[in-house]
C-alpha cells in the first residue's frame, strides 16, 4: 500500500499551470527542464527570456484522462493521492485552481483528498479562500512561502493560518531552499516554523521537501512541535539514504523518534511514482518504518 502526499493532476488546467513558468520560478529550469522540454533544451542565460520559451509540445499533450490516471495508479499500488493546489495569483498571475481541485476529489472520493491555495496578500479574501476551500471539502491549504516572498512567520500568514486552525485544516509550507534566482535562499528555512508553531500550538503542520539543507534544524522543530510533519516530495530518495548528502538526520530521526511524521510523496509529475516508491524500499529503515513513511503516516493524518 502507498499513499502519495503530494500530486498534481494530469488535466488540462494543471499542465496548463505547471508548463507556465514565472521569473520566480526560472531556477526551476536548470532542475526539470530537460525532463519537461527535452534533451536539446538550454536553460535561457537571461531570466527575462524565459517567456520566450516554446516548449516542444502543448499543455494538450500531457493530458491524460483521470480514468486512465487512476488505472496507472491502481497497477502501481499507489491506493490513494492528495491533490494539491496553490495560489501565487499576486506574484506569479496564475490563475487560482482550488474548485478544479475540489471537483476532482468529489469525483473521485475514494482515491483522493485535496489541498487548496491562500495567498496571504490577498487579506481578508484570502481567509474567505480557505472557508470556501473548507466547506467545498478540501483538508488542507498549501503555500510556498518563497514564491509570496515572505518568510513563513510572517504576520501575513496568520489570519490563514488562524483560519486552518479554527477549521482543523493542515498547512503545507514549501520549508526547504527554492532554486528562485530572485529570492532570499533562508525564505523556506525551518526556523521560522519554530514562531508560527509558538503562537498556533494545535495547528497541523507539514514541512514540505524535508527541510534540506537544514534537516538538522527541521529535526529540533518537529522535536519541540509534535504537530509538525515532513515529506520527502520532489526528492530522488537514493539521496536521502546516501552519507554525506546531508539527510543522514532524517533517517536517523525519521527511523525513530519521527518515524510516525515522514510522509512519503512525489510532486508528480516532476518525479516519477516508481522509481521513488522503490528507492524509498531500499532506504536503511526498519520495514515497520518503511510501512509507516509509505502509507500508514498518511492514513493517519489525512484521513484515508
Amino acid at each position: 500500500m502507498v499513499i502519495d502526499c503530494l500530486v498534481f493532476p494530469p488535466t488540462l488546467e494543471c499542465m496548463k499551470y505547471n508548463l507556465e513558468i514565472p521569473r520566480v520560478q526560472y531556477g526551476y529550469m536548470i532542475l526539470f527542464g530537460k525532463r519537461f522540454l527535452g534533451d536539446d533544451f538550454t536553460v535561457p542565460r537571461n531570466i527575462d527570456d524565459i517567456a520566450k520559451i516554446e516548449p516542444p509540445f502543448k499543455a494538450e499533450d500531457m493530458v491524460m484522462p483521470m480514468e486512465k490516471f487512476v488505472e496507472m495508479l491502481d497497477s502501481l499500488g499507489i491506493d490513494h493521492c492528495v491533490l494539491f493546489a496553490m495560489d501565487e495569483e499576486t506574484n506569479t498571475g496564475k490563475p487560482v485552481l482550488n474548485d478544479h481541485i475540489a471537483q476532482l476529489v468529489r469525483e473521485y472520493p475514494d482515491k483522493f483528498k485535496g489541498f487548496g491555495g491562500a495567498d496571504p496578500h490577498k487579506g481578508k479574501r484570502a481567509v474567505e479562500q480557505v472557508q470556501k476551500a473548507y466547506d467545498s471539502g478540501l483538508i488542507g491549504i498549501a503555500m510556498r512561502p518563497f514564491v509570496h516572498n515572505l518568510y513563513s512567520s510572517s504576520k501575513k500568514y496568520y489570519p490563514i493560518y488562524s483560519k486552518c486552525d479554527e477549521l482543523d485544516m493542515i498547512v503545507w509550507l514549501h520549508t526547504s531552499m527554492s532554486w528562485s534566482h530572485i529570492r532570499r535562499m533562508d525564505l523556506g528555512r525551518p526556523l521560522y516554523l519554530d514562531r508560527v508553531c509558538l503562537d498556533f500550538p494545535e495547528l497541523r503542520i507539514i514541512a514540505g521537501h524535508g527541510g534540506w539543507p537544514w534537516v538538522i534544524e527541521l529535526m529540533g522543530v518537529m522535536w519541540r512541535r509534535p504537530n509538525v510533519y515532513t515529506d520527502i516530495t520532489t526528492i530522488n530518495p537514493k539521496y536521502i539514504g546516501m552519507p554525506g548528502t546531508g539527510w543522514e538526520p532524517l533517517i536517523t530521526y525519521g527511523n525513530s523518534l519521527f518515524q510516525d511524521r515522514v510522509l512519503f510523496g512525489t510532486s508528480w509529475p516532476l518525479m516519477p511514482f516508481d522509481l521513488c516508491i522503490e528507492e524509498v524500499k531500499k532506504l536503511p529503515l526498519k520495514d515497520s518504518v518503511k510501512e509507516k513513511w509509505l502509507h500508514k503516516n498518511s492514513e493517519r493524518l489525512f484521513g484515508f
